[in-house]
């Protein structure tokens, strides 16, 4: 008998249909009602997330999101489909058959219906590959929820496998490494001590790491340590930061607006900013980080250089390492 198909959904968090307030309001309604996302009350949140939030940040987000909008759709859509596209033609030839597709948790194409596609297909294995290279309960986590209220009270639920985190898989910091090298080679390297490469990761709620324990500041910081070994850069040619800051509470510091700001009264002139817990270019990188932060850079250093470092995207390091951590997870199966 014929060895079914195994599913491997690449997932990513998502993004609105369009770069309209109504197109943000429904996927931030998504989104922030999660309880991975804002670990507060249900009962003290919803009235501050419908009463507050949904009527008034949808239209501000949106026009950041109308900055950055292509003719194909959102950076974060373009660019997974270009990696669901490129990894089905790495892996496609496989027995038995491996199908690549794209997934979200708040968007479409939404999660749980790639998982019910599948298993109407036929397949009863499935890897899941939340592009995010550090564990946090609120991406990965999140992740694991769908899948196991999908799988919940089903009589026949496929097999399922998580990749929870894979930035200290081989290749990984090899691949962002080679974007920051493709930066160097247009723009020529760090300048000595006015250069300085900024590593600006995503950043959570400092209780979430000193009251509740979870790994991913420490997590980011061994990624950094990873990346700055592959490009053979020394003490105080670079540094970590975290970004998008979201409510009132202590997020991990420094916060990577506030390094900007500062470095050029440090005697930098020169700032490249790479985001390595981001897989795909999305609103947090392209408008965030090489718009908002570009700006925040050069009001505390005017002439100065900034340079923004593309996530490895589809790029064909990003190709090799994804098509060989996908085997790897999947021993046994194939």
């Amino acid at each position: 008998m014929r060895r079914s198909d195994i599913a491997v959904l690449l997932i990513n968090t998502g993004t609105p249909d369009n770069p309209s307030a109504g197109a943000v309001r429904r996927y931030l309604k998504d989104f922030l009602k999660d309880p991975r996302i804002v670990e507060m009350p249900r009962a003290f949140w919803l009235p501050i997330l419908y009463g507050v939030v949904l009527p008034f940040r949808p239209a501000k987000s949106a026009a950041r999101y109308a900055s950055i909008w292509t003719s194909e759709g959102s950076p974060l859509d373009v660019h997974m489909k270009a990696l669901e596209a490129g990894l089905q033609e790495r892996l496609g030839g496989r027995e038995p058959r491996l199908l690549v597709r794209r997934a979200m948790c708040y968007s479409t194409p939404r999660l749980d219906e790639q998982i019910d596609r599948a298993v109407r297909d036929g397949v009863e294995q499935m890897l899941l590959l939340p592009l995010f290279p550090q564990y946090s309960p609120q991406t990965v986590g999140s992740v694991m929820d769908a899948a196991a209220r999908y799988c919940l009270g089903r009589r026949n639920p496929p097999a399922v496998r998580t990749v929870k985190r894979f930035y200290d898989r081989p290749g990984w910091a090899r691949a962002v490494a080679a974007q920051v090298r493709a930066l160097w080679r247009e723009k020529g390297p760090l300048p000595g001590p006015s250069g300085r490469l900024l590593l600006s990761f995503h950043g959570i709620p400092l209780e979430c790491v000193e009251e509740k324990g979870d790994s991913y500041r420490r997590e980011c910081e061994e990624s950094a340590a990873l990346i700055v070994r592959e490009l053979g850069l020394a003490d105080g040619a670079w540094e970590v930061s975290f970004q998008s800051r979201f409510g009132p509470h202590e997020w991990l510091r420094p916060y990577t607006f506030e390094r900007l700001r500062a470095l050029g009264g440090e005697g930098v002139n020169r700032v490249d900013v790479v985001c390595p817990s981001f897989a795909t270019d999305c609103l947090e990188t392209c408008e965030e980080i090489n718009i908002e932060g570009r700006a925040v850079f050069q009001s505390g250093c005017p002439g100065g250089s900034f340079n923004y470092v593309p996530c490895i995207n589809e790029s064909e390091e990003a190709l090799s390492f994804y098509a060989s951590l996908i085997a790897e997870e999947l021993k046994g199966w194939i």
